[in-house]
């Protein structure tokens, strides 16, 4: 199976199923609220896909480095 998946980095992190499903759900709600707040402020579409991309790497980056070794 393919381990560069969030769902699997969230696991290698520590997190049980159900916290990485929480977790992961929880991202894309915050993805959802946050664009909708950019939209509202008027910004431009590249502003928010800037932003998705860094907050993703950012949370990548992180799980990256809080791996839990096996």
């Amino acid at each position: 199976a393919d381990k560069t998946h969030i769902h699997h980095k969230f696991l290698a992190a520590g997190l049980s199923m159900r916290w990485a499903l929480v977790a992961v759900v929880g991202m894309q709600v915050m993805f959802i609220v946050l664009n909708f707040f950019i939209s509202e402020m008027c910004l431009r579409g590249e502003w928010m896909i800037l932003t998705d991309l860094l907050i993703y790497a950012a949370v990548i980056w992180l799980l990256n480095y809080f791996k839990v070794e096996s």
